[in-house]
């Protein structure tokens, strides 16, 4: 109840706030200490175009084709050849790349979309195209990654510390009606 009155409250003054966990990882020089996961019945590849996301049977995928253009990785988990999970990253200086990264390096990226299937939840895919991600793009070259995540999303909290990535810092943002930008407050990294 108190939640809810909370985030009235924030509706009303502000067009858009964000309580985020900002997460990275740093990657060993060509994915040495990195192993690609292991998988039984299922596969994943690195996606080329948008017409693999709408061949989806998941109606969710299909509209996460929009985080997929000539500057990112995709990545797409498949089992029995459906689209099952997509994993897209975002190049240093991409268009649409929230404010809080602009400042990354040419070597290095941002997990803007992680989705699985509804159904196929709960049995480790999201772990594992996370590491299969981060094997391909230490391979690549890319030196690190980062990632935000809602404050109160445990699952996919869960899923980076699996993964190995660092809970660097708690990020506030804030956008007064009427303003462009959002206010930024870092805060240090707590626990829930």
């Amino acid at each position: 109840m108190i939640k809810n009155i909370i985030k009235s409250i924030l509706r009303i003054l502000f067009k858009d706030y964000q309580f985020i966990r900002i997460y990275y990882l740093d990657l060993p020089e060509s994915g040495a200490h990195i192993s690609e996961p292991e998988l039984n019945e299922t596969s994943i590849r690195r996606l080329d175009s948008q017409d693999q996301f709408f061949a989806s049977n998941d109606q969710r995928i299909r509209d996460h084709s929009a985080f997929f253009d000539d500057q990112t990785f995709a990545y797409g988990m498949y089992t029995n050849d459906e689209l099952i999970g997509v994993c897209v990253f975002w190049k240093a200086g991409h268009p649409n790349l929230p404010g809080r990264f602009s400042q990354i390096n040419e070597n290095e990226a941002v997990m803007v979309d992680l989705l699985i299937s509804e159904k196929y939840r709960g049995k480790g895919y999201a772990l594992a195209i996370t590491l299969f991600s981060e094997y391909d793009l230490a391979i690549s070259g890319y030196k690190k990654l980062w990632t935000w995540i809602w404050h109160s999303n445990a699952p996919s909290i869960r899923v980076f510390e699996k993964a190995g990535w660092v809970y660097s810092h708690q990020l506030i943002e804030l956008q007064p009606y009427g303003i462009k930008s959002h206010l930024r407050f870092k805060l240090p990294a707590w626990e829930r």
